[in-house]
């Protein structure tokens, strides 16, 4: 994800979509914002801003769903056993 979002330098023949696509992982922006930073430059894209916004949630959302605070365990685990 970071070599075809521009990390180390452009890809010459880079397809179009690749490009396309590179844009919208969350690679891109970070980078981007960076060097603008970097460069002191205090303008941010707001493209990139949205981008990154959008994986946010989108990472709340998949952590608030699949995350638990007890393990989940098997369904042949769950019964107790009884010994007697």
């Amino acid at each position: 994800m970071v070599l075809i979002s521009g990390a180390l330098g452009p890809i010459s023949g880079e397809p179009h979509w690749l490009t396309t696509l590179a844009s919208y992982l969350p690679a891109e922006p970070v980078i981007d914002t960076v060097s603008r930073a970097l460069r002191h430059v205090p303008v941010f894209s707001a493209h990139d801003l949205l981008v990154l916004t959008a994986w946010v949630i989108i990472g709340l959302v998949v952590a608030s769903i699949r995350f638990r605070w007890e393990p989940n365990r098997p369904a042949q685990h769950r019964a107790a056993r009884v010994s007697g």
